[in-house]
């Protein structure tokens, strides 16, 4: 995928039984440059929502770049609106 370290991210991720879901936004790839913070922070919204639903209780959102600006903007508007799917914390690769 994006970046070369996603397998191995994964695979020691098992180890500690936590699981890696990665997200591909309308905004990704062929979508580049034509979407939002909104649009994006509704796709999350959903992810996090379905995630929730099958018994994830601890989801942290991780992102590089426009994902590490995404993942903020989520954890903020998470903040100030009670119904905002939760998440336990935010990592930022810059």
């Amino acid at each position: 995928m994006g970046t070369p370290y996603i397998e191995m991210l994964s695979n020691e991720l098992q180890k500690l039984h936590w699981s890696l879901c990665q997200l591909h936004m309308r905004s990704s790839y062929l979508g580049f440059g034509t979407g939002s913070l909104g649009r994006d922070f509704e796709d999350m919204s959903a992810c996090v929502s379905y995630l929730q639903n099958r018994g994830k209780k601890r989801i942290v959102l991780m992102g590089h770049s426009t994902g590490a600006q995404n993942s903020i903007y989520y954890a903020l508007h998470q903040l100030s609106n009670k119904d905002t799917p939760s998440i336990s914390a935010v990592i930022v690769l810059i």
